[in-house]
């Protein structure tokens, strides 16, 4: 069935496209209801964000907005904007216990006030952050780049952070917490203390005080990464965090 406007369905069977502009390649039990979304193939995949996307598998779920999968089985992205994910071959019981994962943020900042990145460089909520379900655990790789775009001192000034990150979740939101973790500095590993800055491992000069912050973010339930830049700066700051999951 296509009885989304525009959409399209070029074989397989039982699949049900109902989305605007929605496209299913072929395979079985698809079903694309997010206006723009696409399934290319595969079995039993649902696309109910706008502009999602799964490649194949089987038991797939994107369930935001630009969210994508490539394939795998039994993966979801958890509501989560223009997340990516990814199973491999099942799951232990249920979908996303077993998966890996990449969120891209972004901020812009201005003067030397702490700022969340998001998904969408606006406030922080439980769409565009890297939140955690109940009773799971991540272990994160976080990279950051920072790019002066305008203002005093030279634009084009940049600066990187990478660390490694270890989140656990309770039974909610309040039980977050950063287990641990370490950044690199040049070429050595130091210890991260959650909730205290630190500088860039790799910077030019101009970027000296510019720093990153992560913590647990109880309130959303899962990790708070903050920038805080410097005044008379417009800085560009953009985080790509990978990640492997699994739940309780």
């Amino acid at each position: 069935v296509a009885s989304g406007v525009g959409a399209f369905i070029g074989g397989g069977a039982n699949n049900t496209a109902s989305g605007q502009g929605t496209v299913i390649g072929g395979g079985e039990g698809n079903t694309v209801s997010g206006t723009f979304g696409s399934v290319a193939g595969g079995r039993l995949n649902q696309v109910t964000g706008s502009d999602g996307f799964v490649g194949g598998g089987i038991s797939n779920l994107v369930n935001a907005n630009r969210g994508w999968i490539p394939g795998g089985w039994g993966a979801t992205t958890r509501a989560h904007l223009a997340r990516g994910a990814w199973a491999g071959e099942g799951n232990f019981s249920a979908q996303g216990d077993a998966q890996a994962g990449e969120f891209v943020l972004r901020r812009l900042t201005t003067d030397a006030t702490a700022t969340r990145l998001t998904a969408d460089g606006n406030a922080p909520s439980l769409a565009n952050t890297v939140n955690l379900p109940n009773n799971a655990t991540f272990r994160l790789k976080l990279l950051v780049v920072a790019q002066q775009a305008a203002g005093a001192g030279t634009v084009g000034d940049c600066a990187s952070w990478e660390a490694n990150l270890l989140i656990r979740r309770g039974a909610n939101a309040a039980a977050t917490v950063l287990v641990g973790g370490t950044a690199f500095a040049g070429a050595a590993l130091a210890a991260i203390t959650p909730g205290t800055a630190f500088g860039a491992g790799l910077r030019d000069a101009g970027a000296a005080g510019w720093t990153l912050t992560v913590a647990a973010d109880a309130a959303q339930g899962g990790l708070a990464v903050t920038a805080t830049g410097e005044a008379g700066k417009t800085i560009r700051w953009v985080a790509r965090v990978q990640s492997i999951e699994t739940t309780a």
